[in-house]
């Protein structure tokens, strides 16, 4: 028997996959470090945004 975690996660490392073949793209509309997190509240709250908000703990972000 299946559990639906385990479905989950086939899924989840399947969308993975096709993403990493570039089979889907996913558009992303800004990237914000940790650090502007309520830069990132902001502008998601502000704009309807065309694509993704990505917030990372990267500085080459800004």
């Amino acid at each position: 028997m299946r559990h639906s975690n385990d479905f989950d996660q086939a899924m989840i490392d399947e969308l993975f996959g096709l993403i990493r073949e570039h089979h889907i793209s996913i558009p992303i509309s800004k990237v914000f470090t940790l650090d502007d997190i309520a830069a990132a509240q902001d502008y998601v709250m502000a704009n309807s945004k065309m694509g993704e908000v990505i917030v990372t703990t990267d500085e080459l972000a800004k």
